[in-house]
């Protein structure tokens, strides 16, 4: 699952921008789980140009993590805990909760700019 969660990071540029972190990191994932392709697109800063790009990569990422929470009886919900935050950065622990019971709990890393929060790649 790591594995799986480090490739859909991968494709990352800048995710999800927002004004509070902890909500930032649970759209991101809520939205990936869930098969909800839009609401992880939203949260990439694209241009006109590279819109069909990133929304073809997020409907690849967002099939493979699906079809993985499937194999846990679906996606149940995802809880995020801040451990540090200063004005600029934040680190979260994300406890992704799947319907067999299953929860797995990744770190994350985000950063403010310009009054706005993003997942740190």
């Amino acid at each position: 699952m790591k594995k799986l969660l480090l490739t859909i990071v991968a494709f990352l540029f800048v995710a999800c921008g927002g004004t509070n972190p902890e909500d930032i990191a649970n759209k991101f994932f809520e939205g990936v789980f869930e098969g909800k392709v839009d609401s992880v697109v939203e949260c990439f800063e694209y241009n006109q140009y590279t819109k069909e790009v990133v929304k073809g990569k997020v409907s690849m990422m967002v099939l493979t993590a699906s079809e993985k929470a499937k194999q846990h009886g679906g996606f149940k919900s995802v809880k995020t805990k801040l451990i540090n935050k200063t004005e600029n950065t934040a680190k979260a622990t994300t406890t992704l909760i799947f319907k067999d019971g299953t929860k797995i709990d990744e770190n994350v890393s985000l950063y403010n700019k310009d009054g706005k929060w993003f997942i740190q790649m």
